[in-house]
């Protein structure tokens, strides 16, 4: 039979490696849930970016389109509307960067003059067709780009309708800052995030004092030295001692 200060240690060893052991399915949680945060936050933003590019389009530049397509370009009064409604949005730092395109994805418009007379992208020729194209990028990092790479953004293109019958009669790309959207769903998201990782901590509590009650009894087991009960009067079964039901037969 093992010496008692033996099996005490052994025993622990075994609350060690059973502790290590339960905190990493609760490590692999963790991880799995901020790389799950990570992606609730950018899918929201997403969202969150098509709804605020459906309201520019819808309230400050479609009431200034008509039914005619857009293609060769914007008449002069109907380009000083959109200018002055860019401009401000620009100015107030809603959106970085407007244009407005014909249904063939070529920018009739540009509100700070970039883009122009450049190869329409794959996006706004889907989106000339009714498709709504959404993506976190970073400014100045398009093809047709130039200048230094810019700011974390929400890149949206969706088609323009124009008149009463809502013809749709062009694309709007516009940039919109990331980091106000970030925040905002961040704010809202870190309350639920904070509960299920103090929902994580409490598991390993758990875990970590099983652990521990079957620790002292294995330890008590070692003093007395009754692996399976303690009616033997700390004697080792035997075929001849009073404890003759080993575990198989139990």
């Amino acid at each position: 039979m093992p010496a008692p200060a033996t099996a005490t240690r052994s025993a622990t060893r075994l609350f060690l490696v059973y502790a290590a052991a339960s905190a990493v399915p609760v490590l692999v949680l963790g991880l799995v849930l901020a790389a799950s945060y990570r992606s609730e936050v950018d899918r929201r933003g997403l969202d969150e970016g098509r709804s605020q590019a459906a309201v520019i389009a819808s309230t400050a530049i479609e009431p200034l389109l008509t039914g005619e397509t857009l293609w060769p370009g914007l008449d002069a009064q109907t380009l000083s509307r959109i200018k002055s409604v860019a401009d401000r949005a620009v100015t107030s730092g809603a959106v970085l960067r407007l244009r407005i395109r014909d249904l063939d994805g070529n920018v009739v418009y540009s509100q700070d003059g970039s883009g122009l007379n450049e190869v329409p992208e794959a996006d706004a020729i889907q989106a000339g067709e009714g498709h709504v194209h959404a993506e976190i990028t970073r400014l100045n990092t398009d093809s047709n780009d130039s200048g230094p790479v810019g700011e974390q953004v929400v890149e949206v293109y969706r088609p323009l309708s124009g008149g009463s019958a809502s013809t749709r009669v062009g694309v709007l790309e516009v940039y919109l800052p990331y980091e106000p959207i970030r925040r905002d769903i961040a704010a809202g998201l870190g309350t639920l995030y904070r509960d299920l990782a103090l929902g994580l901590f409490a598991l390993y509590l758990v875990l970590a004092g099983i652990s521990a009650v079957t620790t002292r009894r294995l330890r008590h087991q070692a003093r007395t030295g009754s692996p399976w009960s303690a009616s033997c009067d700390g004697r080792w079964p035997t075929t001849s001692s009073c404890c003759t039901t080993s575990p198989s037969s139990a």
